[in-house]
């Protein structure tokens, strides 16, 4: 990624990937009969610290470390992955001796992938399940860039199918809504535990429900799943706590508005889950929690206000919650990340700051988004003071493309493909087959589709979650 008009950014992202790739297996040292156990929010270095999160891998592996990691280094994304499927067997025992099915994956995990939540946090262990469905999320992003059908079949569609399980098992049906609650959970939002119907936590289990489904499709020549519809009618009628008055969404049943919260939870529907809603929803939601989200909170909630606000197209807005997103959180000199603000610390090199950040970069200003069935490049623009910004070896199906932003406007350049998944993408006007060697010019604001062939003959998740489908879906 290099950026260009900005100099402090740019040597902040390459500060960035440099602790990234260190964090990573060495790709000429790394003995591949060795495992690997993810990346927690500060890395291995300082896993002696309780204040460090002692090396443990929790959600902000799949859900901020993982995206940006996946587009540019899958085969990262895929050790990643890896390290879920290795400890599977540990989750299914947890679900058993809690009383429900399929596989639940603990809110801390490390080397034996068991739960390792410290003694003074036995709410987060209990009520945070949200981090199964987070794995489930990852797992659909890695199909979508890679289409991994050895994967699949090498542990992928199980443990789609044992999340999805777990969460069919979780959902209880309320007889006076007809639809199906989730009851004892914590969203991201650490401020409120033991609640009901969490926006975020029920989003992701419904998105774990019909991703299950659309790989029982996808398996059937090599696994057998146990109904797969179930899934798909569990998430149509799972219970999305929505406000029609103020057109927003409070955070979970009951919740009581004014109330502060610690962290992004509701915006992170718009992006990373991209869940459809109306503009004015998003916006309301935007407005709303920016509001009340706590000062104290970590820097990747202002990098999901800032996406947020790019695709509204209020880039003004957007420019200033980027910079909250990183400013006051890199210390010098050698660009290390704080969880906290200055003057306060905490966890030290905060990955996960780092994460949202790139993500902001990448999905909002690089406008990149990433679905089962394409690509799309929508809006894409300057990061603020930048003059030049560049997404070189983005990885999408085989390929080898490099998103070039300026002044004047923005291009994709091919540098290699993959002949089995050619690819297709519509500019704004015409479609046009890519070949090495190809750049196209991206006139407009898109978005700019990039396709290739169906997946198999399987039909796409529907991905629509309880009665939100009676009301009108816009942006």
């Amino acid at each position: 990624m290099e950026i260009q008009g900005n100099l402090y950014l740019s040597k902040i992202v390459n500060g960035i990937w440099y602790y990234y790739l260190s964090s990573l297996p060495s790709e000429d040292t790394y003995q591949p009969s060795d495992r690997f156990f993810g990346l927690s929010p500060t890395g291995l270095a300082r896993g002696g610290s309780f204040e460090d999160y002692e090396g443990h891998n929790f959600w902000d592996t799949e859900m901020w470390i993982f995206p940006t990691i996946l587009l540019l280094y899958p085969h990262y994304g895929q050790k990643l992955l890896q390290y879920r499927l290795e400890t599977a067997f540990v989750a299914a025992e947890l679900a058993k001796i809690t009383g429900n099915k399929g596989y639940r994956f603990p809110w801390e995990s490390a080397y034996t992938g068991g739960e390792v939540t410290q003694p003074c946090c036995p709410e987060v262990a209990e009520f945070e399940q949200h981090v199964t469905g987070c794995i489930s999320f990852a797992a659909r992003q890695y199909m979508a860039v890679t289409r991994d059908e050895e994967w699949l079949k090498h542990g992928g569609c199980s443990i789609v199918a044992n999340i999805a399980e777990f969460w069919a098992s979780r959902a209880v049906i309320n007889y006076t809504t007809g639809l199906y609650d989730i009851e004892n959970v914590m969203g991201p939002d650490e401020d409120h535990s033991n609640i009901t119907n969490s926006v975020f936590t029920n989003i992701v289990a419904g998105y774990s429900l019909y991703l299950a489904q659309y790989v029982s499709c996808l398996c059937k020549d090599y696994f057998i799943a146990k109904q797969p519809d179930r899934w798909a009618d569990i998430a149509w009628s799972l219970a999305l706590p929505y406000d029609p008055v103020l057109d927003y969404h409070p955070q979970f049943s009951g919740y009581k508005r004014g109330d502060t919260i610690k962290q992004a939870d509701v915006v992170l529907m718009g992006y990373p889950l991209q869940y459809p809603m109306n503009a004015s929803t998003r916006a309301n939601d935007l407005s709303y929690y920016e509001r009340v989200t706590r000062a104290s909170g970590p820097a990747m909630t202002w990098s999901m206000h800032a996406i947020g606000h790019l695709r509204l197209e209020d880039n003004h807005k957007a420019a200033l919650l980027f910079n909250n997103s990183y400013e006051a959180y890199v210390r010098e000199p050698f660009k290390i990340w704080s969880e906290y603000r200055r003057p306060h610390v905490g966890a030290v090199n905060f990955l996960t700051g780092m994460g949202g950040f790139l993500q902001a970069l990448v999905f909002g200003y690089g406008g990149v988004s990433v679905h089962l069935d394409k690509m799309m490049i929508t809006k894409p623009q300057l990061p603020p003071e930048a003059t030049s910004f560049k997404i070189k070896g983005i990885k999408y199906l085989g390929a080898d493309l490099t998103l070039d932003i300026g002044v004047e406007g923005s291009s994709l350049s091919v540098t290699s493909l993959d002949d089995t998944w050619p690819l297709i993408m519509f500019n704004g006007k015409y479609n046009i087959t890519l070949v090495p060697g190809l750049s196209v010019i991206l006139s407009g604001s898109g978005p700019f589709t990039i396709r290739s062939l169906p997946w198999k003959d399987c039909k796409l998740p529907a991905d629509i979650i309880g009665q939100n489908y009676l009301r009108p879906i816009g942006s």
